[in-house]
């Protein structure tokens, strides 16, 4: 069960723990590099199997000061790869570029809006017309008091669920102790415990998926959909600073995956669930 990772977490972080020095939390990582690889997993109504990799580089390049607000320029590489061990298919190497400009405006004490406005380009570097291009983006309104909780509340614009299409955002955040974290929403839930000063450890489950333009073996322009659900645990290993090194390990499932061109209906199959192993190594601030 999917959950089952989250709720063997919080009896271990909040028991075992309890009496841990007041380190705080890691949070989200702002820059490095990730990879995930996926198991083969069986496809729907055939005898084929599907196997995937995905590597992301994702980089800061400035923070400014502009109009009363913090802009935070980004650039982010990423690469998936489809591939089908069978000799009349090929592997896809899909890619998707982005440029993430996010926006941050502390209106006071308690209320900050974040938006995030991104440009992106996402092909296997053949198909290049105007359906490879879209304008993602996201806007969120964080509420922070002196208790420790906190509340987020947005909606996005993005391919996170294989088609473009907005998002609605929400969390709830509770700062147990400086050491202990829980953020309960959607679309991402996580439980995370630094267990010392090297040490962390945590319990996530969020989607994954994209939507890319590519070029067919016969030269015609198709869409691939992809989307899934993704529960791990994983350690995190402080490196330097606020560095880390982070493995996970855990399912995914509820995936489909949908290929279509401009001339024929959408082709839409189910994806077994299958097991998935993450690495990162990047900036925790």
């Amino acid at each position: 069960m999917p959950l089952l990772p989250i709720l063997i977490l919080v009896l271990f972080s909040t028991q075992v723990f309890a009496d841990t020095p007041s380190y705080t939390t890691p949070h989200i990582m702002a820059m490095g590099v990730k990879h995930h690889s996926i198991n083969d997993a069986k496809i729907a109504g055939s005898a084929l199997k599907l196997r995937m990799a995905h590597t992301r580089f994702h980089l800061p390049i400035g923070k400014y000061d502009a109009l009363g607000q913090i802009f935070v320029p980004q650039v982010a590489i990423e690469q998936t790869t489809f591939d089908i061990p069978n000799p009349n298919f090929e592997r896809k190497d899909m890619y998707t570029i982005k440029l993430p400009m996010m926006f941050i405006e502390k209106y006071d004490d308690n209320w900050t809006r974040i938006l995030n406005l991104t440009p992106s380009w996402h092909t296997d570097l053949k198909a290049k017309d105007e359906q490879s291009y879209s304008l993602m983006g996201l806007i969120l309104w964080r509420y922070k008091d002196d208790s420790p909780h906190s509340y987020t509340l947005g909606v996005g614009v993005n391919r996170l669920f294989g088609e473009y299409k907005p998002v609605p955002m929400g969390a709830y955040s509770y700062q147990a102790s400086p050491q202990t974290r829980y953020d309960v929403g959607f679309p991402v839930t996580k439980i995370e415990h630094r267990t010392h000063f090297n040490w962390s450890v945590f319990s996530s489950i969020a989607p994954q998926g994209g939507n890319w333009r590519y070029e067919s073996a016969e030269q015609r322009r198709v869409n691939l959909s992809y989307s899934s659900w993704i529960a791990t645990v994983g350690v995190r290993r402080n490196l330097v600073d606020k560095f880390w090194f982070t493995l996970e390990a855990g399912r995914t499932f509820a995936r489909e995956l949908d290929l279509n061109n401009d001339t024929s209906a959408s082709q839409k199959v189910d994806i077994a669930d299958a097991n998935i192993v993450m690495l990162s190594i990047g900036l925790h601030p």
